[in-house]
């Protein structure tokens, strides 16, 4: 995984917006789950409300359980995602997204330049040279945009590396 990744700002926007929206909460991304300080007591803990080394101690299976972080604590992110395409998502868990039928509407993404399978042909291969052949997400802080707005740019740009992101000003 190497490459740089450009997300419209005149998209992100409508995707920042909906931390403003009436009724969203937010929700945990993958980086929550081992970060002690979310869940109650600074504790990780399993569906069972056991920790890791309580598992052990009695050969338990052992995986954090993401519904026992105090949401809180939780801040608001972007995810950067790369499955089919590469897109940047807020991490909210809106219950108006739905219609009066109940149908669920499509989530508000910002898909990075050249890698959206509405638009470009060759989506899968720049989000593999890019994102990487695995699927994933990786969380960044808000004010990476909140930076990329304050500049003036058109474009927020993300430099991904083997072990890092960085935001490229």
């Amino acid at each position: 995984m190497a490459g740089r990744i450009s997300f419209p700002m005149k998209d992100l926007e409508l995707v920042v917006a909906q931390f403003n929206t009436e009724g969203v909460s937010l929700v945990p991304t993958g980086d929550c789950i081992f970060n002690a300080a979310l869940y109650p007591d600074g504790k990780i803990v399993d569906k069972n409300g056991l920790t890791e080394k309580q598992a052990a101690k009695i050969g338990a299976p052992w995986w954090p359980d993401h519904t026992k972080i105090d949401k809180t604590k939780l801040t608001p992110k972007l995810m950067i995602v790369g499955d089919h395409g590469v897109y940047a998502m807020a991490n909210v868990d809106n219950p108006q997204n739905t219609d009066d039928a109940g149908t669920p509407r499509k989530a508000v993404v910002a898909h990075g330049l050249g890698c959206n399978p509405d638009k470009d042909e060759d989506f899968y291969e720049n989000k593999a040279r890019i994102f990487g052949d695995v699927d994933g997400a990786v969380s960044i802080d808000l004010s990476w945009y909140e930076v990329t707005k304050k500049a003036g740019k058109a474009n927020m740009t993300i430099q991904f590396n083997a072990r890092s992101i960085r935001l490229v000003q």
